[in-house]
């Protein structure tokens, strides 16, 4: 039985690969010549009946006169918002009283991330030495008091207040107050924030949350309707 993200990327695939050649006014024969792909399996690739490894699809791809960079970037565009409800968000918690919330939803915007961060008295995270990346770092405080130092600069957060700066510097943020602070991380590295932000709070690196497929909006894709028939 194909997962439910099989199915999509099938649907997806099929779709493309229709519209392209009919747009181009070619017939099975026709694309099944400049692409090597035999008629029956472009037949059978329109009509979601098989499952084509990516070597077929990037032949297919080739014969209709695209390229990967295309197939994928209209995949992409297609799905422009995923609406992530708050049983969806993932959080895990510490014995220390902190919690690390996930309300991203999954990864269709590149690497692009956003955290409820609720750190208790006393604790500190750190990234030191600099990594090498060029990313960027918001730090919005809902409550509480936060000292951060960036290199050489500090800065003390109120609530309210936030913090925007590049991540390739060394940075950490500390909570020296009497209570947690609560803060909102928004980081487009997230693929090394979070582990780090998990593990020197003493947490599980939570899980990214699973919006249903009900809850991920297409862009209408205008003036690109597939003909009928095939």
């Amino acid at each position: 039985m194909r997962g439910k993200n099989v199915d999509q990327a099938v649907d997806r695939v099929a779709e493309k690969v229709k519209r392209w050649r009919m747009e181009s006014g070619l017939s099975l024969q026709e694309v099944a010549n400049r692409s090597g792909v035999s008629p029956s399996t472009i037949h059978k690739i329109e009509h979601r009946h098989t499952v084509p490894t990516i070597a077929v699809v990037l032949k297919l791809v080739d014969g209709l006169g695209k390229n990967a960079a295309d197939l994928f970037d209209e995949i992409r565009r297609e799905h422009s918002a995923t609406h992530v409800r708050r049983s969806e968000q993932a959080e895990v918690k510490g014995n220390s009283g902190a919690r690390l919330k996930t309300l991203a939803g999954e990864k269709d915007f590149g690497s692009m991330g956003i955290w409820r961060v609720v750190q208790p008295p006393g604790t500190e995270v750190a990234c030191e030495p600099p990594r090498p990346d060029d990313g960027e770092i918001i730090i919005y405080l809902e409550e509480g008091q936060l000292k951060v130092e960036i290199d050489d600069l500090n800065y003390t957060l109120e609530a309210g207040d936030s913090l925007h700066f590049e991540s390739p510097y060394s940075y950490r943020w500390q909570n020296n107050s009497a209570l947690p602070a609560v803060a909102l991380v928004m980081s487009s590295t997230c693929d090394s924030i979070q582990p780090m932000l998990s593990a020197q709070m003493g947490l599980p690196a939570p899980l990214p949350p699973q919006p249903s497929r009900e809850n991920s909006v297409s862009r209408p894709d205008l003036g690109h309707t597939s003909p009928p028939g095939y």
